[in-house]
Parts: structure tokens; sequence; C-alpha cells
């Protein structure tokens, strides 16, 4: 099962972090790696040695957690989605031709949030 997610989770990392994994994977387990093209490179998680399995493990999960950990608070660094909200109501003082002044409560301007454009990536 550890395995398995092991696996699953090499898609939530960025390119950087599956790299240095990979190097790691050379470095220590080459046998673990299998080149089919040029582009192409397959990771056989059974060949890895379980000490180093464990350490790649930690350091995903690692990655992972701090990618969700960003995303949580730019999330709730952002406004709400399309919630308006009024400011306290100033008042207005207008003169006339005859250089009357008349004094008239008018709301402040509304404003807008922000939509929230964070995505689960």
């Amino acid at each position: 099962m550890q395995k398995a997610e092991f696996c699953k989770n090499l898609y939530e990392i960025s390119q950087v972090e599956l790299g240095k994994v990979i190097q790691d994977i050379d470095a220590t387990c080459k046998r673990a790696l299998e080149k089919k093209t040029e582009e192409d490179l397959e990771i056989n998680v059974d060949n890895i040695d379980l000490e180093v399995f464990l350490k790649l493990d930690e350091f995903v999960r690692g990655c992972i957690k701090a990618k969700k950990a960003k995303d949580a608070s730019i999330k709730a660094a952002l406004p709400v989605v399309n919630e308006k909200i009024e400011t306290e109501k100033r008042p207005l003082e207008i003169a006339d031709k005859n250089g009357t002044a008349t004094t008239i409560e008018e709301p402040a301007e509304k404003k807008t949030k922000l939509e929230d454009e964070v995505t689960d990536s």
C-alpha cells in the first residue's frame, strides 16, 4: 500500500522535486530506473532499497505537505468570491447656486471582493 501511494504521490510533486527523486534513485538504486525512450523513464518501486524508499517517501510527502500549506495560505489570503460589502455611510455636503449648503447621507462606494482563483492542482 505504501508503494502504491508513493507512486501516486509522484504525480503531485513539481518537476524539480521529481528530478531530485530520480537523481537519488539513480545514485543509490540504478536497477530501479528503466529508460524507455529519450524522454520516458520508468521507476520500478520494487527495486528501490527499503532504506532509500523510506527516505524518498518522506521527501515526497514533505513536498506535498508544503504545497498544501502554501495553497491553503494563498486561499486564506484571498477574499471571498463575489461577496459585496458596504462601508459606513458618510455625510455629503452640497451647495446650491445660492451658496446654501445641504448635508445629506450618502452610502459610501460599494466594494466587491476579488474572485478566488486558487485551483487544486
